[in-house]
């Protein structure tokens, strides 16, 4: 059975029932919120009465299965609770690991790459340095366990309540991320090696592309602040004897390709807005550009 109920609609029905459903009091909203390149996501958010945490879930592909009639409300809003269930244990513990004290956050401050363009509406709010035609931004990251981990967007807010100025956070999240982000760049069969041992799954021996390479870091979230690392990058140019081109894949990761004269900065350009289109989440997207490290003059630049 199909349905022409909305999406703000189906989220009013979510609400209503998850308030029946729910053994204690909750209080249920829909809420729009704004991601990372402006990206602007509406969902339901619960709360419980005295809770400072309050979950906001999109349902955008329940909605749709929803509407194909392959699942049922209850099933959806049962999914739900116990998503919130979940989420309310963890981000619990993540909040109690929050103390907004300079000398303790310090060491866990760090840089993450996102688009400027993207991101102009929010920038008025938040820290930020100018690289090429993105911008670095500073999070603090928590990790109350080995898969507990969040972090905090931080803001001109923030800097006043610490104290501190922007370059006091930019100098400590440089130094953090020196640290503790080290880019880590395979080549396609060790990348897919690495993925099936993380899924468990095997995955069998393909053909070594040299023309081909990813860079990101150790945890594979948010490894494109790697460009910042100027000495990897010059080794890697060493290593393969050439300059390449720099690919924005997604804020996760870059795509590196050596320059041998066989692609041109415009068909690489063509690939990256394509990919970005119908690839990769909105939310990961990083810019609809090419770089290119010129290993003679140890710089990278925007291409195209």
């Amino acid at each position: 059975m199909e349905h022409k109920t909305t999406y703000t609609e189906f989220l009013g029905l979510c609400a209503e029932l998850a308030k029946q459903t729910y053994p204690k009091k909750l209080r249920t909203e829909i809420c729009s919120t704004v991601k990372n390149n402006d990206v602007e996501l509406t969902g339901l958010l619960l709360k419980e009465p005295g809770e400072v945490l309050a979950p906001n879930f999109f349902l955008k592909e329940q909605y749709k299965l929803w509407c194909m009639g392959q699942c049922s409300l209850e099933e959806i809003v049962n999914g739900v609770l116990n998503a919130y269930t979940e989420e309310m244990e963890k981000n619990r513990k993540i909040a109690e690991g929050i103390v907004l004290e300079w000398e303790r956050m310090k060491p866990h401050v760090y840089i993450r790459l996102v688009g400027r363009g993207r991101n102009e509406k929010k920038l008025d709010d938040i820290p930020h340095e100018e690289y090429l035609d993105m911008v670095m931004i500073y999070h603090y990251v928590i990790e109350m366990s080995e898969d507990t981990r969040g972090a905090l967007l931080l803001t001109n807010e923030h800097l006043l309540l610490l104290g501190i100025t922007k370059e006091e956070l930019h100098e400590a999240a440089v130094a953090n991320t020196q640290t503790g982000m080290q880019p880590v760049i395979l080549d396609m069969e060790e990348m897919l090696c690495r993925l099936g041992k993380r899924l468990g799954v095997f995955v069998p021996g393909v053909e070594r592309n040299p023309y081909l390479y990813v860079m990101s870091n150790a945890y594979g979230k948010y490894g494109a602040v790697s460009l910042l690392f100027q000495e990897e990058l010059e080794r890697f140019s060493g290593e393969i004897g050439n300059s390449f081109f720099i690919l924005p894949s997604s804020v996760h990761e870059l795509i590196l390709v050596p320059d041998s004269g066989g692609v041109s900065a415009e068909q690489l350009l063509a690939m990256v807005r394509e990919v970005n289109r119908t690839q990769i989440e909105a939310t990961e997207v990083l810019t609809d550009s090419v770089y290119y490290y010129d290993r003679e003059i140890h710089t990278v630049r925007r291409i195209a």
